[in-house]
């Protein structure tokens, strides 16, 4: 399994203990991944009715959670869309669908009320951007050798992005594991069939960027860590 294939694994994502679960899934081990995801909760496309649902249990419980709802975004009114954005933790979406709120809300992406929140806005051939902590990080993509099939890339990015925030690493690291991530998933047929080991991911991330050695935690950390 690759780093990112475990976001498209589960559509109510749990992340207490990331690097644990991140650990498990690359490894098989689902039930002992189903358990350590427990803190924050990630809101993916959905019925609507159950989309409500879920987001109303996290608010009324204080549970802290990712809104990544994706092409339901057209779906929802504005009201929906204001409580579960200026609600969570994390904002996931691309430039699409960032448009598409502030059009529905007029909330944007450096809206005041975001302030405290993580805003990833994923921007196709142009990267990413990535607003923390008060900073804006600007992440550029990773070219591909060549362009078979889209589908999929948004969670390959989100998948690299998760493994480098389990790790600990700068955002500026994690959005470019991100970006690499989707690359790789661009260049192969299906949302979920590109492969790489982590000598070649290292590789391929070095031919583009300068990480001053952090990645060569992926090179020594056992696989089953």
């Amino acid at each position: 399994m690759s780093l990112a294939a475990y976001v498209g694994l589960i559509g109510l994502l749990w992340a207490q203990q990331l690097p644990d679960a991140v650990s498990a899934l690359e490894n098989g081990r689902f039930e002992e991944a189903a358990k350590a995801l427990s803190e924050i909760l990630r809101r993916t496309p959905d019925d609507p009715d159950a989309m409500s649902k879920h987001l109303r249990e996290c608010l009324d419980l204080g549970l802290p959670y990712a809104y990544d709802v994706s092409w339901q975004l057209a779906r929802l009114s504005a009201d929906e869309i204001v409580e579960g954005v200026l609600g969570c933790r994390m904002l996931v979406v691309n430039d699409y669908e960032m448009s598409l709120i502030t059009d529905k809300t007029g909330i944007t992406e450096i809206d005041p009320r975001l302030a405290d929140k993580l805003v990833v806005v994923t921007r196709g051939e142009n990267g990413a951007t990535i607003h923390a902590g008060g900073r804006l990080y600007i992440i550029p993509a990773v070219p591909p050798r060549q362009i078979v099939d889209p589908t999929g890339a948004g969670d390959a990015f989100r998948g690299g992005l998760l493994r480098g925030m389990a790790a600990g690493w700068s955002w500026d690291i994690a959005g470019r594991m991100g970006c690499l991530v989707a690359t790789y998933c661009l260049e192969t047929l299906g949302p979920q069939n590109y492969t790489f080991t982590r000598p070649e991911f290292v590789a391929r991330y070095r031919e583009h960027f300068d990480d001053q050695g952090v990645l060569d935690g992926l090179l020594t950390e056992p696989i089953g860590a």
